[in-house]
């Protein structure tokens, strides 16, 4: 009956390889759930009385040649690229950028009409916004004037590993179909772990050997 049950537990793990495998395939063209444009970004340390709306106006203050990391700890903007993309209702475009250790996160969006939106997070904040992958999205408001330029003011950044690292500009049905490949991706490894737990348990059944409960 053990044998019976390993070998259908052996079935199962074979099963399970061969469904992660696209999923794993995918993962590695999504880049850990990075879909979209891809944006280069230039960091400004931030001063007090720093206005945002002159700011992403003047993108030759901004440095865009020092490693981010070499800022050090502290208080930052960092602006994108030109970007030229429309958010509508039927086609409305995100923010995407991975998540790091910062105090506070705010968003600014300039559309080629003039018009200035803004979105603020505090840490709690941010939680809310985090993908599968740990990814932090920002919805684009739908509007008739294309996406001009992003930028970010970053408070309390820990720079760890950088200030504002992976930002893209993405569909929302492409973060959509990023988040389903990163959930297949962690259901099908937990599957596996799990399927491994039940039969060592199960081999433990029989022999008992007593490192069998340790392994």
């Amino acid at each position: 009956m053990v044998r019976g049950f390993a070998a259908l537990l052996g079935t199962l793990l074979a099963a399970l390889m061969l469904l992660a495998a696209p999923a794993h395939a995918q993962f590695a063209n999504l880049g850990a759930g990075q879909v979209g444009q891809p944006l280069s970004v230039c960091v400004l340390r931030a001063q007090p009385g720093d206005d945002p709306a002159r700011l992403i106006r003047e993108p030759q203050r901004f440095d865009c040649t020092t490693k981010q990391t070499a800022f050090g700890p502290g208080d930052y903007w960092v602006i994108s690229n030109p970007i030229g993309k429309l958010s509508t209702f039927d086609d409305p475009l995100v923010a995407r950028l991975g998540s790091v250790w910062q105090q506070r996160l705010s968003l600014h969006i300039l559309f080629a009409d003039g018009r200035l939106a803004t979105m603020a997070d505090d840490n709690r904040g941010i939680t809310k916004r985090i993908q599968l992958g740990a990814i932090v999205e920002y919805p684009i408001p739908h509007t008739h004037a294309p996406v001009q330029r992003l930028m970010w003011h970053v408070e309390g950044a820990g720079n760890l590993r950088g200030i504002v690292i992976g930002a893209r500009i993405a569909t929302k049905a492409g973060s959509d179909r990023a988040n389903l490949v990163m959930a297949a991706i962690y259901s099908g490894f937990g599957g596996l772990a799990l399927a491994l737990l039940i039969y060592n348990l199960a081999l433990w059944a029989s022999p008992r050997y007593r490192f069998q409960l340790a392994y």
